[in-house]
């Protein structure tokens, strides 16, 4: 999939022309305020890492695109591999071969792990979460220690590469230790790591739990799902018409201002509502979220029902796009035919997940991750596309509540070949 895409030229999603943008700019040594206004030093910030270890290599190779791209599907080899071990280790050597496979040639997981993105390692890092929780469920204390540290590990990367899935997944951490501690009667291991998944948000400015991510993000939600949808074919939200009345910047160029329009009185210039910070500052709106649009226009953001958005949400993350629907892209065509085996795979994981009950203290992490992504994701997403990315975080979990299916395939698949072979 790398070479194809490095023949092809040019960049697939326009998140990753981003990422090679940002790395380039920081390995000349040219990130600074001025770029992107702002958004640049506060993107390497919040996905430093991916964004930094990329610059560094960088600087060694030079800004070659395929090796971004090299970089990026390590994770994804080093998450397939994981995955087969960790089901080999439970279950049998056919069923972590097969869950292996999974993993290894699922589409979009190809797709994104051959591309310019931090999705890949996002999934490794929450696989590493799963494991070392699992692990330190009957660990000795030596190897409990290196669970935890390995614990700090995962909910570090994360959270300088996605901030609100690493909130997530500390929330996940600790439920299952408490599932853990409350089936085998050790405190201390929920102790510890409460206190890690409370004090590592902190440390990015996240407040403890990431409580203070959570406030300003929660609070801007309805802002969030029309700027997901601004631009996109999949928008799950109707934009209200654009507000001429409402004054704003394009996102590309600087703040207009009396210099730039020397035919207009700066107090002409200052008469409209301005569209700042997402607030609109005057006039009978004063007050009401707004969002900017693609060529700089103002809209103003109204307040949904909850129960419709979460609908609609719930839809995007597990859902769509449906078979017989599409918006006439390659992209959707392909996410249309990905989406079958999305619904085989969400009944082997109920499945796998009902036969191991009995084992819910290993199985837990997983289990709370893929409500937690896909409840957030309900709320947040705005358009189907970046959804269908987003879904790609559960899919590591999916693959590993349906090991008990694979294990049963694989028998199968053993028992009608020494068959064939003794007929």
């Amino acid at each position: 999939m790398v070479i194809i895409t490095m023949l092809r030229g040019g960049t697939t999603f326009p998140d990753e022309q981003q990422y090679v943008d940002l790395a380039g700019a920081a390995a000349r040594g040219e990130l600074n305020e001025q770029l992107w206004r702002g958004y640049a030093v506060e993107l390497h910030r919040s996905a430093g890492a991916f964004t930094r270890p990329l610059s560094l290599i960088y600087k060694v190779t030079g800004e070659e695109r395929v090796v971004a791209q090299l970089f990026a599907a390590c994770f994804g080899v080093a998450l397939a591999a994981l995955i087969a071990l960790v089901v080999t280790r439970n279950f049998s050597k056919r069923a972590g071969l097969c869950a292996g496979l999974v993993s290894a040639l699922w589409p979009s997981q190809v797709l994104f792990s051959s591309t310019v993105l931090r999705e890949s390692e996002v999934w490794l890092a929450l696989l590493v979460l799963s494991v070392c929780l699992s692990i330190g469920r009957t660990a000795s204390r030596t190897t409990g220690l290196a669970t935890v540290l390995g614990v700090i590990a995962g909910l570090i990367t994360l959270t300088y590469l996605r901030p609100q899935t690493a909130v997530i997944a500390g929330a996940a951490v600790v439920l299952a230790a408490a599932v853990q501690a409350a089936l085998s009667h050790r405190v201390l291991p929920l102790v510890v790591l409460t206190a890690v998944a409370s004090v590592i948000p902190a440390t990015a400015g996240n407040g403890f739990f990431g409580e203070r991510l959570i406030r300003t993000r929660g609070a801007d939600l309805d802002i969030d799902r029309v700027e997901l949808a601004v631009g996109a074919q999949s928008k799950l939200v109707k934009l209200p018409a654009a507000r001429t009345d409402v004054e704003t910047a394009p996102k590309d160029t600087e703040p207009t201002t009396a210099k730039a329009n020397p035919t207009k009185p700066p107090s002409a210039m200052n008469d409209k509502p301005k569209c700042e910070g997402n607030v609109i500052s005057g006039g009978p709106d004063k007050g009401k979220p707004c969002a900017i649009g693609d060529a700089g226009e103002a809209i103003v953001v109204e307040t949904e029902s909850r129960v419709r958005t979460v609908a609609r949400g719930l839809l995007a993350m597990l859902v769509l796009p449906l078979p017989w629907s599409s918006d006439g892209s390659i992209t959707s065509r392909f996410a249309q035919a990905e989406n079958l085996l999305w619904f085989v795979l969400y009944g082997a994981a109920a499945v796998g997940a009902w036969k191991q009950r009995r084992r819910f203290g290993e199985i837990a992490f997983p289990v709370i991750m893929i409500a937690g992504i896909v409840g957030v994701g309900a709320l947040s997403q705005g358009n189907v596309g970046t959804a269908f990315r987003h879904r790609g975080q559960i899919l590591w979990a999916l693959i590993i509540l349906s090991a008990p299916v694979f294990e049963q395939l694989g028998r199968r698949f053993a028992t009608a070949r020494t068959t064939r072979q003794g007929a």
